[in-house]
């Protein structure tokens, strides 16, 4: 790469590695949301479900009863290992939401990639004649 170009060249990379960091969590708690309001409803039936989100996770244990917290801790744990493994899920359509966002971002890359062009670095012998 030139020495003028990489200036561009870092800035760009530091423009993709925020970006992405920045759509991912965005993904991630979707997905986590999507999965928690029916673990809630499955562990704890008679909670609110979105007065609980209103409150955090990091307000849990000032929102609900003893009674209900290990309801709810169960249920923010299912969401959680559903949000990031895909193999203990039981509902197909859960199994495809994860399965679609990872072939996605896979799509996404790999096409980005055909823009970055492809070089040699191979270094030449000195005194090797090329044919």
């Amino acid at each position: 790469m030139p020495a003028d170009q990489v200036a561009q060249a870092t800035a760009l990379m530091m423009f993709g590695n925020y970006f992405g960091g920045a759509i991912f969590v965005s993904f991630g708690k979707t997905v986590l949301l999507n999965r928690l309001i029916p673990a809630l409803q499955e562990f704890s039936p008679i909670l609110n479900a979105q007065g609980l989100l209103n409150a955090g996770a990091a307000g849990v244990r000032n929102t609900v009863s003893a009674a209900e917290l290990p309801g709810v801790l169960l249920a923010f744990n299912k969401a959680l290992t559903q949000t990031f493994v895909s193999g203990s899920q039981e509902d197909v359509v859960q199994k495809l939401t994860i399965q679609y966002l990872a072939a996605g971002a896979s799509t996404v890359a790999f096409f980005t990639s055909w823009g970055l062009g492809w070089r040699s670095v191979k270094k030449k012998k000195a005194g090797k004649i090329e044919e």
